[in-house]
């Protein structure tokens, strides 16, 4: 069966792709592979789809081989279909209840990862179930794990000024719904 020989195929698009001598066969192979389900290769080829200068850009057909290696259980490939969910150019490829499932679904296995902590406060400053204090602890933990990994994370940093800068209005007293008297 060609299923067995979905790993040779990855592997020698690979090769192809990274020599750049042969491009649409590297992108060939990695497709194969791609249809016979190895995630691995679904990873790399929406990597190709969306990084490359050699394939055309195409963030819809990136997510489709993302959320498909996703579902295999490949956590690179579902933080990036969370990223595209959230961040894509393509708005209608939007979907931030989606994304923050996917987010939920990894979550065990994150617990140090900067970029998931920042798709994480995306997805609830933009969800249904909008949760700034969540947005702002996980902007934190994303920029102190970031720092640590030594990741520019400048960028992260100008959206928690952003939120931090709005206009803040309390609702209600905080103290009062406990009971208690105002500790200010």
């Amino acid at each position: 069966s060609k299923l067995g020989h979905s790993p040779a195929m990855y592997e020698y698009g690979l090769k192809l792709y990274r020599e750049q001598t042969d491009i649409e066969q590297a992108i060939y192979w990695l497709s194969e592979a791609s249809r016979y389900g190895l995630a691995r290769a679904e990873y790399r080829l929406a990597k190709i789809i969306l990084d490359s200068d050699w394939v055309e850009f195409d963030e819809k057909k990136a997510l489709y081989w993302f959320e498909s290696a996703a579902m295999k259980g490949d956590l690179a490939a579902s933080i990036r279909a969370a990223d595209l969910l959230l961040t894509a150019k393509d708005k209608s490829l939007h979907d931030i209840d989606k994304a923050a499932n996917i987010l939920t679904e990894i979550a065990s296995s994150q617990s140090k990862n900067p970029e998931y902590f920042y798709l994480l406060a995306l997805s609830s400053k933009k969800g249904s179930k909008r949760d700034i204090k969540a947005t702002i602890d996980n902007l934190y933990k994303a920029i102190s794990f970031g720092q640590i990994a030594n990741w520019d994370v400048s960028e992260w940093e100008d959206v928690l000024r952003d939120i931090l800068a709005g206009d803040i209005r309390i609702i209600e007293d905080p103290y009062e719904s406990f009971g208690l008297m105002g500790a200010g």
